[in-house]
C-alpha cells in the first residue's frame, strides 16, 4: 500500500469508529456521567421533600421527570465496551427507578407507596453498585 493510501484508510477508519460510537473513552463517559447525576442529584434536592403519604406520591412524578432526561442523557454516552455491561445495569436501574417514582402517583394507599419505596431503595442499591464497578463517583452515592 503506498503512505498515501494508507493515510486515507487511516483516517476513514478514525471517522468509521467515531460514526459508529466508542469514541470516547471510559474516562470521559465517568467524567460526563458524573456531570449527569450530580445535575440531576441537586435538581431532586431542590424538590420539597414529601411528609405524608399524599406528598409522596406528588413527589414521585416530580422527580421522575428530572430523572428521564439524565436517564436519556446517560444513554447518549455510548460507552467503550470495556464496563458496558456495568454501565447498562446502572442505567437500566436508574431508569427503572423513574418508573417506579412516576407509579407512586397511582399508588392505592399507605402500603403501596411503602412496597415501592422499598423497590426504589432495592434499585438505588442496585443502581449505586454498578455505577461505582463502572467507576462513577456521583452516580455510585
Amino acid at each position: 500500500m503506498r503512505p498515501r493510501s494508507a493515510l486515507v484508510a487511516i483516517v476513514l477508519s478514525s471517522l468509521l469508529l467515531a460514526a459508529c460510537g466508542g469514541g470516547r473513552s471510559k474516562e470521559e463517559v465517568v467524567a460526563e456521567g458524573d456531570k449527569i447525576c450530580q445535575r440531576t442529584t441537586d435538581e431532586i434536592g431542590k424538590v420539597e421533600a414529601p411528609q405524608s403519604v399524599e406528598e409522596v406520591k406528588a413527589y414521585g412524578p416530580e422527580v421522575a421527570a428530572i430523572i428521564r432526561p439524565a436517564v436519556d442523557d446517560l444513554k447518549k454516552l455510548d460507552p467503550p465496551d470495556d464496563g458496558r455491561e456495568d454501565f447498562d445495569a446502572f442505567v437500566g436501574a436508574a431508569e427503572e427507578q423513574g418508573k417506579l417514582a412516576d407509579q407512586l402517583k397511582d399508588a392505592d394507599g399507605e402500603q403501596e407507596v411503602r412496597d415501592l419505596l422499598a423497590r426504589g431503595a432495592e434499585l438505588d442499591s442496585k443502581s449505586n453498585a454498578a455505577a461505582r464497578a463502572y467507576g462513577f463517583k456521583a452516580c455510585a452515592e
